[in-house]
């Protein structure tokens, strides 16, 4: 079985990374999911209650840790004349 390293937020929380890649999973020590923050746009979704000092950290964690990559848009071509 391979081991994945999960980053630590705190002595609490660390994150996952979920298959999709854009989406990171914040879980307690008893891996319930607490969270889902998305890497493209940088909302975090809380599942669970938990402190707002907590939450204000883990969210500060999450975007210092992941910032927001958003995704390049596709530029029109540019028509010739002819």
């Amino acid at each position: 079985m391979q081991h994945h390293h999960h980053p630590n937020i705190n002595g609490i929380f660390h994150s996952k990374r979920t298959d999709s890649g854009n989406v990171m999973l914040v879980v307690n020590a008893d891996n319930y999911v607490m969270a889902e923050y998305n890497m493209l746009t940088g909302q975090t979704v809380w599942q669970r209650l938990v402190q707002a000092t907590q939450r204000e950290k883990v969210e500060t964690w999450l975007i210092e840790s992941y910032p927001v990559q958003p995704v390049a848009k596709a530029t029109p071509a540019k028509s010739r004349k002819r």
